[in-house]
């Protein structure tokens, strides 16, 4: 091999080994992004939990409506499977599922409740948590509306649940404020404030 042969030899093989380390170099850094990404997504969630935005919605429009008076005869089962096929949204569905309660024997209004919780997203939620405070309704349907809540995120379970401890006479009032002693490990007795200020220190590092 000549001295130059030997000289471009070396050169290439430094050059070679710079690449190698820039390319560890950039993987190093790209895991660093991925991480950061990462963490700021979960920060992004955790924030979100804290608040839920909640709204109700729209009244359902007038289309709805009349789709709503086709559909008043036969069984239960048959009127929710023709309502599953309407072309509206989730939400719509569960309203409609939900303003036929009114009218509907109680074994009909669990199975209402229970066609109508699949399809209220935690935004939704101020719709299926007025059904719930309902004190009117029969326990079996109210059973439905707590089984859905208290698989919800802290946020939206827990004043919920606070909320149900206050309402005198409620089929679910005592279960409401036993479950809130379990959450906080705490028992205030009648002192709403007192669990309300409990409830918000929870709230702050267990939103979801």
């Amino acid at each position: 091999m000549t001295h130059l042969s030997w000289r471009k030899t070396i050169s290439a093989r430094r050059m070679l080994a710079a690449i190698v380390i820039s390319l560890g170099m950039l993987a190093t850094k790209m895991e660093a992004v991925a991480e950061t990404v990462a963490a700021l997504a979960l920060a992004s969630e955790a924030e979100a939990a804290k608040t839920v935005p909640q709204s109700e919605p729209p009244p359902l429009d007038s289309r709805i409506v009349e789709m709503m008076k086709t559909n008043t005869v036969g069984i239960i089962e048959a009127r929710i499977f023709l309502a599953e096929k309407w072309p509206i949204t989730p939400v719509q569905k569960a309203q409609v599922f939900l303003s036929m309660l009114a009218k509907s024997g109680p074994d009909d209004q669990r199975k209402l409740a229970h066609a109508a919780v699949p399809h209220i997203a935690s935004t939704s939620y101020t719709l299926l948590r007025k059904h719930l405070l309902d004190a009117q309704l029969p326990r079996p349907v109210l059973s439905v509306f707590m089984t859905d809540t208290l698989k919800r995120q802290n946020a939206i379970k827990l004043p919920t649940l606070l909320a149900l401890a206050q309402i005198d006479g409620h089929p679910m009032k005592v279960e409401a404020a036993q479950l809130l002693r379990a959450y906080l490990g705490r028992d205030y007795g009648t002192n709403w404030v007192q669990w309300d200020q409990s409830m918000q220190a929870y709230l702050k590092s267990n939103p979801s």
